[in-house]
């Protein structure tokens, strides 16, 4: 008989929102690993060519930003002035 949402399967479980013990043991070692060699670090990066430099900066960025995502927009639900706001936005050398 399959669980109902919201139940569990094992009442003495895991909480919900209680961290991986894995993943915050890897946390805490990747950052005392960046702590303990910081002026290594900072060498290797001033020794790396400039496009070797954006390539690492990229990579890294992805664990900074939240990634985009996309959005659908019905433009036959949307009112004409709203349509009109869009479109002056979309290309502002109109001069009506």
């Amino acid at each position: 008989m399959p669980f109902k949402k919201g139940q569990s399967g094992n009442e003495a479980g895991r909480k919900p929102g209680t961290p991986n013990k894995t993943t915050t043991e890897l946390r805490l070692f990747i950052s005392e690993f960046l702590n303990q060699n910081k002026s290594g670090l900072q060498r290797a990066w001033i020794e790396l060519e400039p496009k070797d430099k954006f390539s690492a900066f990229q990579s890294l960025l992805k664990f900074a930003l939240p990634q985009k995502m996309s959005q659908q927009i019905d433009f036959n639900n949307l009112d004409e002035d709203v349509l009109d706001a869009i479109i002056d936005r979309l290309n502002p050398n109109t001069n009506e």
